[in-house]
């Protein structure tokens, strides 16, 4: 049975984030809406360890939107959306969180959280090598070709990228284990115990560093070979737009239609959720 309890600290705990990130405006009404539902889902369902930990992820990766939003405007115009995460950008990186957390509550494992964790590490690499990799002076390379693209390319990648994905990812790693172990403190919770039962910091932290580097690079990947772009004939650039922000109409380059950046995403969190079954621990 859910517990009442849990739903209702869930949804004032989430109500209360949301409402800030959207005054921040880190979230657009919908998405506003997709992140209560969200978090009342994981922490109903997972506890406050997950819900503490998809926490560390969002408000991480929003301070990273905003560190030097000014200089990051003219890469977002390409972007089909901006800094601003609305319902399908929530949903792309909430709902396999959520979907680990139910599961987890129905079949408690170790496995369960590591899969949570994992996901949670792809979404935060993913997320960081983005907000960082677009500000960067050094031109990165496209992941199929080797060609050099401007920051900010749809399946795009750089060493700095690369490293600050696995330090994305890392994060995650030694959140959870602080939680973890925060948790051993104050309840019995045999599952989670069993998560990371003698190890140091070090091997989740290497681990989930991998889990998230593994997830960043199948985005790039993904992004370079599925997702749907599109080219401006009068600047002669490829967007994400189907309206460039010169006011033109453009015309479809190349991808899949159905598959946008959130679609990407969703799957690129996907096969880092699947690094769990190399998990040594």
């Amino acid at each position: 049975m859910i517990p009442q309890l849990g739903v209702l600290v869930g949804l004032v705990a989430s109500l209360v984030l949301a409402i800030y990130a959207f005054q921040k405006r880190q979230l657009t009404e919908s998405g506003t809406v997709a992140a209560m539902f969200v978090g009342m889902t994981v922490y109903a369902f997972g506890g406050w360890q997950f819900f503490l930990l998809l926490v560390s992820f969002f408000f991480s990766s929003s301070v990273l939107t905003r560190f030097k939003a000014k200089s990051k405007e003219s890469v977002y115009e390409e972007f089909a959306k901006g800094g601003e995460r609305d319902f399908w950008q929530v949903a792309a990186n909430g709902v396999l969180p959520a979907a680990f957390s139910v599961f987890h509550f129905l079949y408690p494992s170790p496995q369960s959280f590591y899969a949570f964790v994992a996901v949670l590490a792809g979404a935060t690499a993913d997320t960081w090598a983005t907000e960082l990799g677009i500000i960067s002076r050094v031109k990165p390379y496209l992941v199929t070709t080797g060609r050099r693209v401007p920051p900010g390319t749809s399946g795009a990648v750089s060493l700095f990228g690369l490293a600050v994905s696995f330090l994305g990812g890392a994060f995650v790693g030694l959140t959870a284990w602080l939680l973890v172990k925060a948790g051993s403190a104050v309840s019995a919770n045999a599952v989670l115990l069993q998560a990371f039962p003698v190890i140091g910091w070090g091997v989740p932290v290497l681990w989930f560093g991998v889990a998230g580097l593994v997830g960043s690079m199948a985005d790039s990947f993904l992004g370079a070979t599925l997702q749907k772009m599109y080219y401006c004939p009068k600047c002669g650039k490829e967007t994400e737009r189907q309206l460039h922000k010169c006011g033109t109409k453009t015309s479809f380059l190349k991808g899949y239609r159905l598959v946008d950046n959130d679609v990407v995403n969703f799957l690129s969190c996907l096969v880092a959720a699947a690094t769990v079954f190399l998990i040594p621990f």
